[in-house]
């Protein structure tokens, strides 16, 4: 499947024959044509999205990381690698939980613990 997502994407940057871009380093390329990859950034989002809102309900293994933005969050990674929001205390920092997901954002997944649905009522009542 990577496969396929780098072919498609040197698909987008090729404008002819004459014209290939280096195939060292993406990077070069980039320093002498930053918009190289601006044609390809609908497909490359409608794929995300798609691949995203394909893991709603269902249930992933999270890494937990960090603090939220919002009192009360945690901020994890998904075996995948997403951005996973939950509603957890803070002393689950550094475990893996498995969380199921209840939304998709625009570049993250939101998700609940099920055996600490109480702190997310209770978070929730607060009306934070």
């Amino acid at each position: 499947m990577m496969s396929a997502s780098l072919a498609h994407i040197r698909s987008c940057i090729r404008r002819g024959p004459e014209r290939r871009p280096p195939t060292w380093t993406t990077r070069y390329f980039r320093r002498r044509n930053p918009n190289a990859f601006s044609g390809c950034r609908p497909s490359i989002t409608r794929h995300q999205r798609g691949f995203n809102a394909g893991f709603v309900g269902r249930a992933i293994d999270v890494l937990l990381e960090k603090p939220g933005r919002l009192p009360g969050q945690l901020v994890g990674r998904s075996p995948y690698l997403q951005a996973v929001q939950v509603m957890a205390p803070a002393t689950l920092i550094g475990s893996v939980r498995r969380v199921t997901v209840t939304e998709v954002g625009s570049n993250s997944l939101f998700a609940a613990l099920p055996e600490y649905e109480n702190h997310t009522r209770a978070f929730a009542a607060t009306g934070a």
